[in-house]
């Protein structure tokens, strides 16, 4: 078992210029971006506290408590993780309980259909490309991923995982990317199929078949969990025993506590193997557009005026189907 660093223990997210941290060198702005997250931890650890609801870090947060004692210096956000059975009583919460801030699910915004939900601060901005022509909120967030039961054979769960991602895969690609130019007729009738079908059962209740695949084994007994992540290949690395949640320690992140699964050094070798070593990496999201200091709505107006110059930007805009104008 390795111990936990404490080597930012009693450091705080100082925004007085860049820092270098394990050799690499974490943008002033950056460290105003993870400060504003930091905060909505504070904020959701303290909701988890009043409502009995347990929550850990999880994946590069998880590694970056263990590793580092804080963010991993070339990451961009944070990763939390519950059991499907609170998640479900977090996002039934009232939307006063999460004040100043915003928690966003499939179930709770039209249009957001990531498989985990988020907390979001409205009044700034962290924009994905692909997002841009979207409607739901796109502040600064942190990822609050979903342990789901899953059968105890891996070979079953993988078969149900890679069933589960073929759909959301197929969903994602039409909401986010049916543009009509330089696609064969069958191509371009199948898309106009699929948007109109979305249009009468409704993009959520599309979403709800994809995450049903796995609810029904909440219900059974089983020894295994599976993380609501997508798009994984090697799907075994997202499958961890039950067990290993049983008991929580807390652990210093940053100038903050964060709870971790006692059990973490499992954790992270079923997920990244031999993890002590640092290995730097691109962040899972790509090219995120962040602002500390403005609303995504007014840096998303001016994205989207932006994508319409040009006479093929504007062909582009008006023929590609948008959930931001449907």
């Amino acid at each position: 078992m390795t111990t936990v660093s404490n080597k930012h223990d009693d450091a705080l997210i100082s925004n007085k210029g860049e820092e270098l941290r394990d050799g690499y060198i974490v943008s002033a702005k950056m460290k105003k971006v993870w400060q504003i997250q930091l905060e909505m931890v504070v904020k959701l650890l303290d909701i988890c506290k009043r409502h009995d609801l347990k929550i850990w870090a999880f994946g590069g947060t998880l590694l970056g408590a263990v590793r580092h004692g804080g963010y991993i210096p070339w990451d961009d956000d944070i990763d939390l993780v519950m059991f499907r059975k609170d998640f479900d009583k977090l996002q039934k919460l009232p939307a006063e309980e999460f004040l100043p801030y915003k928690f966003q699910s499939p179930a709770t915004e039209p249009g957001y259909i990531h498989p985990h939900g988020q907390m979001r601060n409205s009044n700034t901005a962290a924009i994905l490309p692909i997002d841009i022509n979207q409607t739901f909120d796109q502040g600064i967030f942190i990822d609050i991923m979903v342990h789901d039961f899953v059968p105890d054979d891996v070979n079953e769960t993988c078969e149900l995982l890679k069933h589960r991602d073929a759909m959301r895969c197929d969903m994602f690609l039409r909401n986010y990317n049916p543009s009509l130019f330089n696609r064969s007729l069958k191509t371009i009738v199948s898309t106009i199929s699929r948007l109109i079908r979305y249009k009468i059962r409704g993009l959520y209740n599309i979403y709800k078949e994809s995450e049903d695949i796995l609810l029904k084994y909440n219900n059974l007994s089983s020894e295994k969990v599976c993380s609501s992540l997508t798009g994984m290949r090697n799907y075994q690395r997202l499958i961890f025993e039950s067990s290993w949640y049983d008991k929580t320690i807390e652990v210093p992140f940053e100038n903050i506590k964060l709870p971790i699964p006692a059990e973490y050094d499992k954790c992270l070798r079923m997920q990244y193997g031999e993890y002590l070593t640092p290995a730097k990496a691109p962040t899972a999201h790509g090219s995120v557009i962040f602002d500390t200091e403005r609303s995504y709505k007014e840096i998303l107006k001016q994205l989207r005026q932006d994508s319409k110059k040009g006479v093929k930007g504007k062909l582009r805009y008006l023929l590609t189907p948008s959930p931001a104008r449907n």
